[in-house]
């Protein structure tokens, strides 16, 4: 008897934890998105565990989208992908406690 060696699956760091993922840990589809886990889910693309096609059709995300969490990662790194009223928050509470 032969037995043969499952194929390893590609691995990726949750952005968070650091904890290594593959593509059987990949969030629930029904996911509310947070900054972290979108920069887990790049990282999962970039290690092969998903495509950028598939990922957006589990989880109904516009290639557009994708895009913008691309470049807003590239930018400015995980607290680029925070939703833009976060941001905008966040941005407002600095300024005001750098106006005293």
């Amino acid at each position: 008897m032969t037995s043969r060696a499952q194929p390893k699956l590609p691995t990726f760091a949750h952005v968070a934890t650091g904890v290594l993922m593959t593509v059987h840990d990949l969030p629930p589809l029904n996911v509310r998105w947070s900054y972290g886990l979108k920069a887990t889910m790049l990282a999962a693309v970039d290690a092969g565990a998903i495509t950028e096609e598939d990922l957006c059709a589990r989880y109904k995300i516009s290639a557009e989208e994708y895009r913008t969490w691309r470049s807003r990662y590239a930018a400015y790194g995980p607290r680029g992908l925070r939703s833009p009223d976060r941001v905008k928050t966040h941005q407002h509470q600095q300024g005001a406690s750098n106006d005293r």
